[in-house]
């Protein structure tokens, strides 16, 4: 639901390219997913950007 809230309709209007827009919605794909609720979740495989 937020992937579609933020992706389509929050951009939709802006990001006018389909390329554009599938790659907004593949990024927002690795935010928006339950592995980030994991305590030991890392956004990068050096471990540098971790969730909060």
């Amino acid at each position: 639901m937020l992937t579609y809230t933020a992706g389509h309709i929050n951009y939709g209007g802006r990001v006018t390219d389909d390329w554009d827009r599938r790659c907004l919605l593949c990024l927002l794909a690795d935010y928006y997913s339950l592995a980030v609720l994991s305590e030991r979740h890392s956004f990068d495989e050096h471990g540098a950007y971790k969730q909060i």
